[in-house]
């Protein structure tokens, strides 16, 4: 478990001319860039960046620098642990269809003749990671200050100021490569057609991403304050693992009576993962009433049509075959606008509903995989087309859910993919009780509140857990190896039929 702390801290510009060195010049390209495009280059502030070491508290061991036109697009925490240790710098490398040193150095230079350089290397992006510690050790800034000197004394490079810094620290640095997507166009524009695809963790800069069709990928789900914490970090921790970015999360937090204390405490750790979209529902639990604040939730989070949605359960993990936007948007070609999963029951090793841990992995938890949902819930009772454990996993915008999430709400509307994805349910938990005694009054005349009532029942006879010696229930122990395919990737064009006509024979067996 690593525990993170978060500096706040202001450098002030207006004292950038008093700490920068004086010994610098901009040279342009046979004169041919404005003399205002030169000052601008050359203003103390560009600069600053290689004095941070040395203005910045020693209690900072490494620190992240950005320009402001940058997108965190995933957790940062992976670049922080994986760069810069040995190193005193880490950064991210533009394409070389952007930028080759031979642009900007000049390399016939005789002063550049002991620098393991080439003409065709990438460019440095404006990711720096940098270890305060070990660039203090190597008097990094003293080195850049040596270069910047020899270059206002006889012209070394083109414009910039990174020219220095590549200089310095040529082949003594680590790349950050595929995490850093910074190439003013030409990777964005070819690698990245949709950003969320991507392993990039860092975009830059914003502007290339202006004239993309970007299709969003979002997540919406409903957390129980009461009920569904010990479940939260798991379920945080999957969906972004599998590439959906926070800003993308829509989240309801839901509380039958106002706990002001506990919601606060809640969004602050959403909002410390990135997640914006955070919405407060106070009052008694529906299934009505939670479908309509997702709709409006996504009204406000300006979901388009060209979007997907995942639609997950707080107690549902989805498994994919790699990263959700590549399967889905691949779905996208094939003509396909909504993806259904099977569900699979997971259980502890003897039917006991525990609390979950995070000091263990959620699926060494529970590693019996049961047929709960048929057999005990038994969905078929009114008939429903639930009568096999399916869920609606994903949809495109201009699609809804059905009140239950379930299905989408017009199937003869959609092109649904006939092979089932798999989710892994972690329903029977110790919190479930009160849950179910809940629903069982608040939904009483609709097949939800007969499932509570199933569910409740096969408790009592069982003292609390669930019974996983009854043949019914065909318990089994989950083995990767053997299981059945998480998911498939389409190779046929999407074929509009108006019943999913999927063989469920086989399933579980």
């Amino acid at each position: 478990m690593y525990f993170w702390t978060c500096f706040s801290f202001v450098v002030n510009f207006r004292e950038a001319p008093d700490i920068v060195t004086r010994n610098r010049k901009v040279w342009g390209y046979r004169n041919e860039h404005s003399l205002g495009a030169l000052e601008k280059l050359n203003e103390p502030a560009n600069y600053l960046r290689f004095y941070l070491p040395q203005i910045l508290p020693a209690r900072i061991k490494k620190f992240l620098y950005l320009d402001v036109d940058t997108i965190i697009a995933g957790d940062l925490r992976r670049i922080f642990l994986s760069f810069a240790n040995k190193y005193s710098l880490s950064a991210g490398l533009q394409s070389v269809q952007t930028c080759t040193l031979g642009k900007q150095i000049l390399f016939g230079d005789s002063r550049l003749q002991s620098i393991d350089l080439k003409a065709s290397d990438p460019c440095i992006s404006s990711v720096l990671l940098i270890n305060r510690e070990l660039w203090s050790k190597e008097n990094r800034t003293e080195r850049i200050e040596y270069w910047l000197d020899s270059n206002a004394k006889k012209k070394l490079w083109h414009l910039g100021s990174f020219p220095p810094l590549i200089i310095e620290f040529a082949n003594q640095f680590e790349p950050m490569n595929d995490l850093v997507a910074d190439n003013k166009g030409y990777r964005v524009a070819n690698h990245l057609a949709d950003l969320t695809a991507t392993e990039s963790i860092i975009v830059h800069p914003v502007k290339s991403l202006s004239f993309l069709p970007l299709r969003r990928v979002w997540l919406q789900a409903t957390i129980s304050l009461a009920h569904d914490l010990p479940m939260l970090p798991h379920f945080l921790s999957h969906y972004l693992d599998a590439g959906i970015l926070p800003h993308n999360f829509l989240m309801i937090l839901h509380l039958a009576e106002r706990n002001d204390t506990l919601f606060y405490k809640v969004s602050a750790l959403l909002r410390s993962k990135g997640i914006i979209y955070i919405k407060k529902w106070i009052g008694q639990y529906s299934s009505k009433e939670m479908n309509e604040r997702r709709q409006t939730l996504r009204k406000k989070a300006e979901v388009s049509s060209d979007d997907w949605v995942v639609h997950a359960d707080s107690d549902m993990l989805h498994q994919f075959p790699a990263k959700i936007a590549s399967f889905l948007d691949q779905m996208r070609r094939m003509g396909y606008d909504a993806v259904y999963g099977y569900y699979q029951d997971r259980v502890t090793a003897d039917g006991t509903l525990q609390n979950i841990s995070n000091h263990e992995k959620i699926e060494q938890q529970f590693p019996l995989v049961c047929h709960i949902s048929t057999q005990v819930v038994q969905l078929n009772r009114y008939n429903s087309s639930l009568n096999i454990p399916m869920k609606l996993l994903a949809y495109r915008g201009y699609l809804q859910e059905n009140q239950g999430g379930g299905r989408v709400r017009n199937e003869k509307e959609a092109c649904i993919f006939p092979t089932l994805l798999r989710t892994d349910h972690y329903k029977w938990v110790w919190p479930l009780v009160a849950k179910m005694e809940l629903r069982k009054v608040v939904e009483r005349d609709l097949p939800f509140g007969y499932q509570a009532t199933n569910v409740l029942s096969h408790l009592n006879s069982n003292k609390g857990r669930i019974n996983v010696s009854d043949p019914r229930l065909n318990c089994r122990k989950y083995d990767s190896d053997s299981e059945i395919p998480a998911s498939a990737w389409p190779i046929n064009q999407c074929k509009k039929y108006e019943k999913i006509d999927i063989d469920m024979s086989n399933l579980g067996k």
